[in-house]
């Protein structure tokens, strides 16, 4: 995932070089197609669980004339830190910390946060720090639905205890409703080269836990509603597509 960015990012840039027009110098109804990073770290209840994440993803905009904007964000979270991993599996490992593996030897085991978010998203851009009435200040809000799960990944998959489906009896798979407000800088270049955004990001999700039984546990985690906060920094590169009154899409 992390080397498809790279590339992602170039042929966007390289669309912007090989565009048909410049932007025009008003304030114009344009289709936004975003990919971005995320780099994160986490508060509340989610903060006794994982350490800082990041997230990568896509998103689709619909600015107007009158510089509000409206759309999609998805974003794929991840990161390396679980900071519960000992406890949830200490009931199927060794004194020395190490679960036993289907030779009898120590298995290389990494423990990794995965998750998703999908919301609705609106907000308005200020203009007023540059010549293009198209860029300035955006700051908008959103909401949706965010999950987050434990994973792991075993050396030749040699541990049975937490292969296929009975990684799902420690996995702590969890979601809920989440909103989001985000508030930076949107730069639509009149040039048709640097097309991005970047700002403050926070994310506030009321999960609950979806697992029915936890191994360790014996049963499911306690139904209480959870309060996962996402504090960081949110940038990326925009694709800008604009219609002229012949009825064709310019990229740019």
């Amino acid at each position: 995932m992390k080397r498809k960015i790279p590339v992602i990012i170039s042929i966007l840039t390289l669309v912007s070089f090989l565009g048909f027009s410049q932007i025009p110098d008003t304030v114009i109804n344009v289709h936004l197609v975003r990919v971005g990073m995320s780099f994160s770290a986490p508060a509340g209840d989610m903060a006794a669980r994982y350490g800082v994440n990041g997230g990568v993803g896509g998103s689709y905009y619909y600015k107007t004339s009158g510089n509000f904007q409206i759309g999609v964000d998805y974003e794929y979270l991840f990161g390396g830190n679980v900071k519960q991993a000992e406890e949830i599996f200490d009931n199927i490992t060794a004194s020395n910390g190490n679960i036993i593996d289907a030779t009898g030897g120590m298995a290389i085991m990494d423990t990794y946060e995965r998750g998703f978010s999908l919301m609705l998203s609106a907000g308005k851009v200020f203009p007023g720090l540059g010549k293009n009435p198209n860029s300035g200040i955006l700051v908008s809000a959103g909401a949706g639905y965010l999950s987050h799960h434990l994973t792991t990944e075993v050396y030749m998959n040699l541990a049975p205890q937490i292969f296929g489906d009975y990684a799902k009896g420690y996995d702590r798979l969890t979601g809920g409703p989440v909103y989001s407000i985000f508030a930076g800088y949107q730069n639509i270049d009149p040039q048709n080269i640097f097309n991005y955004y970047i700002g403050l990001d926070f994310k506030h999700a009321m999960t609950k836990p979806l697992r029915n039984y936890q191994f360790d546990l014996k049963g499911p985690e306690p139904d209480n509603l959870r309060h996962d906060l996402f504090i960081g920094i949110k940038l990326g590169w925009m694709l800008p597509l604009y219609r002229r009154s012949t009825d064709q899409y310019y990229y740019y």
